[in-house]
């Protein structure tokens, strides 16, 4: 039986890069996404209750940390306007994302 042949190939140095992700919320305006929205909750995970808002077609979620809480009651839908300052949270921490159904 015969050897085969020896193949020297050489392979392109792999490199990792990180992209980033897009920024969505570049162009967002608080006042319209609150305007005449309201919120749904999806979510109990870590410290934070997770909802979800519609806006201009697509459905985006951000957290609602529990500490912040106090002794208030969050509903399972309510008006956006009530949620104003966690949106503007998010959507400066960038947590306020685009999530799938």
């Amino acid at each position: 039986m015969s050897e085969l042949p020896k193949i020297n190939r050489t392979f392109p140095e792999i490199v990792m890069i990180e992209i980033p992700a897009p920024d969505y919320t570049k162009n967002m305006k608080l006042k319209d996404i609150i305007k005449d929205n309201s919120v749904e909750f999806i979510r109990y995970r870590k410290g934070n209750l997770y909802y979800m808002i519609s806006y201009e077609n697509d459905f985006y979620e951000f957290p609602v940390p529990i500490e912040d809480c106090g002794d208030a009651t969050f509903f399972n839908n309510d008006k956006a306007i009530m949620f104003m300052r966690y949106i503007r949270k998010a959507l400066e921490d960038k947590t306020f994302v685009l999530t799938a159904l």
